[in-house]
């Protein structure tokens, strides 16, 4: 689901930033609001490409939440180039997705 998709989102923030260490993620959180400018730079060296097999809906979006244990709480990061670059939908992996999470 939606934790696998922001999860992908912060391996490519990491390999795209070269984060190495977890306090290195404190450098690309959201300081204000999602809807303010990026703060720091991408290149797009590195992209996603999503196939879920549930509807979160984060695969549209350019935000990534990724739990802090250190506070406990999770913390945004967003930057437009987060958001994957394409999305396939296959009905016929999305065959074991147990109907509870359909509906959830």
């Amino acid at each position: 689901g939606g934790s696998v998709t922001d999860g992908t989102k912060a391996v490519g923030l990491c390999l795209e930033q070269g984060i190495t260490d977890v306090k290195m993620f404190d450098d690309f959180t959201v300081k204000k609001s999602f809807f303010d400018p990026p703060h720091y730079e991408h290149t797009g060296k590195v992209r996603q490409v999503a196939v879920p097999t549930t509807l979160s809906g984060g695969e549209f979006t350019p935000i990534s939440g990724v739990t802090d244990l250190s506070i406990p709480h999770k913390q945004g990061y967003m930057h437009p180039l987060l958001q994957p670059q394409v999305v396939v939908f296959d009905p016929a992996i999305t065959v074991h997705t147990p109907e509870w999470l359909w509906l959830s």
